[in-house]
């Protein structure tokens, strides 16, 4: 079951980011802006950030809350 939800989860995220990348990537080239400066823009790293921290909490997501639910079974059962 944690796969179909980080699965559908990452899905979103791709398709949400790809929006703003596309938008992004497109004004790049209209530019013709070269590798090592979209590299330095402020904006483009903080898409690509944005991007990381979200796939990196969508991954975490499954195994922290199956922690959370054992650990407080475990402590329920205990009492």
């Amino acid at each position: 079951m944690g796969h179909e939800i980080i699965g559908t989860a990452l899905n979103t995220l791709f398709f949400g980011f790809f929006g703003g990348f596309s938008s992004l990537f497109i004004w790049f080239a209209s530019l013709r802006y070269p590798f090592s400066q979209v590299i330095n823009n402020k904006i483009f790293v903080g898409e690509l950030l944005q991007v990381l921290i979200s796939v990196i909490a969508v991954i975490l997501t499954v195994p922290m809350t199956t922690w959370v639910v054992t650990t407080r079974h475990a402590h329920r059962r205990k009492e």
